[in-house]
């Protein structure tokens, strides 16, 4: 069972948020900090290719990024450029 704790940190719950809306992870407690993932590596495409997860407001997903990035949390260099790049893109 593969889990994930977002330590109650602002940046993380906003990650977790959007991986809970879309069908990644299943929280296990009363806070909201720690939570399951539903999935199997091999399954994230799939599932961040599901109707679950294109329904998610495109901010919401663009916003938890940028605090991946830009947050008190070590981010990916990965997250990172995608960071940037949707800071970039001009909001319609």
């Amino acid at each position: 069972m593969r889990t994930f704790d977002n330590m109650c940190n602002g940046d993380l719950e906003s990650a977790a948020s959007v991986l809970q809306m879309s069908g990644f992870i299943q929280y296990i407690d009363d806070i909201c900090r720690r939570s399951v993932f539903l999935c199997e590596p091999y399954e994230f495409e799939g599932v961040a290719d599901s109707k679950m997860a294109n329904e998610i407001d495109a901010e919401i997903v663009r916003e938890a990024v940028i605090r991946l990035a830009n947050g008190n949390v070590r981010s990916s260099l990965g997250i990172q450029k995608l960071a940037k790049e949707a800071t970039n893109e001009p909001r319609s």
